[in-house]
């Protein structure tokens, strides 16, 4: 799964904020990008993806990406 290779963790937020994930991307050494993903009815709870490279950038409703420029 090609996915696989990008996401090294995830975290449910406490609040359905991007800049959350924004910021745990930031703490994270290994962390080169991040995905917030809103809350739905399959996952009730703000999910954070932390990615250990760059995607391609992928166009969704659901999301909110955003590159750690300070790596």
């Amino acid at each position: 799964n090609a996915t696989a290779l990008f996401n090294h963790a995830n975290i449910d937020l406490p609040r359905p904020v991007a800049g959350l994930c924004e910021e745990a991307c930031l703490r994270e050494r290994a962390c080169r990008a991040w995905t917030y993903v809103v809350p739905s009815g399959a996952s009730p709870a703000a999910r954070c993806w932390l990615k250990n490279n760059v995607p391609n950038p992928v166009a969704d409703t659901c999301c909110t990406s955003g590159v750690n420029t300070q790596r």
